[in-house]
């Protein structure tokens, strides 16, 4: 994701010194390195200019993604604790009534609501 970010912005920091017609690769100094010289494969339909935007629009779709994903994984997270928990609980009941409780309590959980309702 990073690396889409520094190609958009090192290829729109030197537009100057790029010729404005369809390439396949151009070197820049990577200024966030020592300015040493970094090769950026381009897509040669598109002027290099057009080639930032689009490493700039992966970067913005990559972020997005990442952030969407990463509240997924927080949310199933969550359940897979929840998961254990109830386990733990049926793993400990020694009565039918301790497990009527914990069917009663996973009735009402959003996890178990689809799977409890048909039964």
């Amino acid at each position: 994701m990073e690396k889409y970010r520094l190609w958009g912005e090192l290829i729109t920091a030197n537009l100057y010194r790029i010729p404005n017609k369809n390439i396949e690769e151009i070197t820049v100094e990577n200024y966030y390195d020592n300015n040493n010289k970094l090769t950026i494969k381009l897509d040669k339909k598109y002027l290099p200019s057009i080639n930032a935007k689009r490493f700039f629009k992966k970067y913005s779709k990559l972020k997005n993604a990442l952030e969407v994903v990463s509240k997924q994984k927080k949310e199933t997270l969550r359940e897979l604790n929840y998961i254990e928990s109830i386990v733990y609980e049926i793993e400990s009941s020694t009565t039918i009534d301790e497990l009527t409780l914990i069917f009663d309590e996973i009735s009402e959980n959003d996890i178990f609501k689809e799977r409890t309702e048909k039964k």
